[in-house]
């Protein structure tokens, strides 16, 4: 499956769905069969559209089935290659030529384009490879320089073979192959990248679209309905202009052939290359139709086909830049966002870490110095999770974190605007929430007394993590910001403390921190270090009444 999309379980429309999947239970000789079968349908029908126009230009203006040929190549695979031959061949059945030596010719040039277009494609897929879903502008631009130079080629070689088996062609030879080679480049350009740009839509697998996985979706309705009036400016913006660079203002047909470059360079420019494939196959439409009304009078034929080819190559290579351009922005916002997520998240259970507690505390305590509001902040510890953890392992012990952690957030949610409160994983089996003032409103003792008490609840059930029925409590620390004039740091510590006053109540119980507890911990902290300076007194003593 192509890298970077996903197929959702049902297709835009239940046809495509059926037909999808219709087609899976089909053999693979049955669908290569309708395969070539659309593929000579489409091909001789684009080839009496460039037949029709060569009979109105006496050159053909532009060759679509070449671009056709591309498109099987690319997205079918080289097995296919063979039934390039097939389109010319029934070309001259259907319209058949009344001199041998001129069908001879045919399937020569066929042979041609069979080998050329088939090396080209072979050289960028496997030696110089590229996407053939063309996601890059490295990828355009070895597309298009390879292509333009087979077509080159295998126009020299047309031209040739014509000179040997039909008639000299005189010494407008040098006019007569840049035309024939404008017209298959033309047609390439048109046709294989819009297709090709379609074609993102399937599934691949080695460089060949598959059948495998979901049906493929196909939003062609939802992309005209999500913005009518942008595909209106692209179809009516290019109609306008290619009518006026060919048709619509006063002189010949080439004289403001530049005028078609502003929608071209407008649409690639604003919306990148998918849109602007779109507009090029419009442009090359409209201009042979304007132009066949309007040549003559001294217009130059040549003139027309490469201000197209020009036009078209610019405006591929313009769009496929802006959309390059655009993903490399995406990817790197992606990456930044990725980072920043990481840097401020916990890997194990999804929710903030430490660190981004840490900045939240320093807002809190700025946030205190400007107003009265109050903070509230509840240190969460799993009781007796040191059992589970060596009993266990430690694999068991981070599913279950990840699940009390996932559960103390949808707990929270019943009772709280998402928006008022953070829920970090402070480390070990420790949790963090800290609710904001000027969101929560529920600072007064009583309410947070009521919201712990529904925490240590809903917490405390039996959690089943691998087969295991684990029954689970909490205790909880709970402090006020009152304190936290002494720094961000403070809040925690007097969380910290009423936690461990509620694990020496037991299991699943709350405390709310008061400066007593605060107090009695200071005094003892300071008989311990009393007692230690004694004893490390006597000591001294001890040993120099020895000595």
């Amino acid at each position: 499956m192509s890298p970077g999309l996903d197929y959702p379980k049902t297709a835009e429309h239940p046809w495509s769905q059926s037909i999808w999947q219709w087609l899976q239970l089909q053999s693979g000789l049955l669908r290569s069969t309708l395969l070539l079968i659309f593929y000579v349908a489409i091909g001789l029908l684009l080839e009496a559209a460039a037949n029709h126009y060569h009979a109105a230009f006496d050159v053909q203006p532009w060759d679509p089935a070449s671009g056709l040929h591309i498109v099987l190549l690319f997205g079918f695979g080289f097995r296919y290659a063979p039934a390039i031959l097939l389109v010319p061949f029934l070309e001259d059945v259907i319209w058949p030529s009344s001199e041998q030596t001129y069908y001879l010719f045919e399937i020569f040039s066929a042979l041609y384009m069979c080998l050329g277009y088939s090396g080209a494609a072979y050289f960028l897929l496997h030696y110089r490879p590229i996407d053939p879903r063309l996601r890059s502008l490295k990828d355009m631009l070895w597309f298009t320089t390879v292509l333009l130079g087979a077509s080159l080629i295998i126009s020299g070689l047309s031209l040739l073979t014509k000179q040997v088996m039909v008639s000299p062609l005189g010494p407008d030879w040098s006019q007569k192959w840049m035309q024939d080679w404008a017209g298959e480049a033309n047609g390439i350009m048109m046709v294989a990248p819009p297709c090709l740009l379609f074609m993102r839509l399937f599934p691949w697998s080695q460089q060949h679209l598959t059948l495998q996985g979901e049906p493929p979706h196909l939003p062609i309705i939802s992309w005209f309905r999500r913005d009518p009036t942008q595909w209106m400016a692209i179809v009516g913006g290019t109609i306008l202009f290619t009518w006026l660079a060919y048709g619509g203002l006063q002189g010949k047909a080439t004289d403001f052939s530049y005028v078609a470059f502003i929608p071209v360079i407008w649409i690639a420019i604003k919306w990148g290359l998918r849109q602007t494939t779109a507009c090029l196959v419009i442009l090359n439409i409209c201009s042979i139709i304007f132009a066949n009304n309007g040549v003559g009078n001294g217009d130059s034929v040549l003139a027309i086909q490469f201000g197209l080819l020009t036009v078209t190559t610019v405006g591929v290579l313009l769009g496929a830049y802006v959309t390059d351009y655009q993903t490399e922005l995406n990817n790197r916002k992606h990456l930044e966002d990725r980072l920043s997520y990481q840097a401020t998240h916990d890997s194990l259970t999804g929710l903030y870490n430490r660190a981004f507690l840490r900045q939240q505390l320093t807002e809190v305590e700025k946030l205190k110095e400007q107003t009265s509001n109050t903070s509230v902040l509840f240190f969460i510890d799993i009781d007796r999770f040191k059992d589970i953890n060596d009993g266990l392992g430690h694999l068991v012990g981070d599913r279950l974190l990840s699940s009390i952690g996932k559960k103390i957030e949808y707990s929270l949610s019943e009772k709280l605007d998402p928006e008022t409160f953070f829920t970090c994983h402070f480390g070990g089996d420790e949790f963090v929430v800290l609710i904001m003032p000027t969101l929560s409103g529920q600072t007064n003792e009583q309410a947070v007394a009521a919201l712990a008490q529904f925490l240590c609840d809903h917490l405390a059930e039996v959690y089943e993590i691998d087969d295991y029925k684990l029954p689970i409590t909490v205790s909880i620390g709970i402090a006020f910001s009152d304190s936290i004039s002494e720094g961000s740091d403070a809040l925690l510590r007097n969380a910290d403390i009423a936690l461990h006053k509620a694990r020496a109540i037991g299991r699943g119980e709350y405390v709310i921190f008061d400066r007593q507890m605060y107090e009695k911990l200071m005094t003892r902290s300071q008989l311990e270090r009393d007692l230690s300076q004694a004893i490390l007194l006597m000591d001294e003593d001890q040993k120099g009444a020895n000595g």
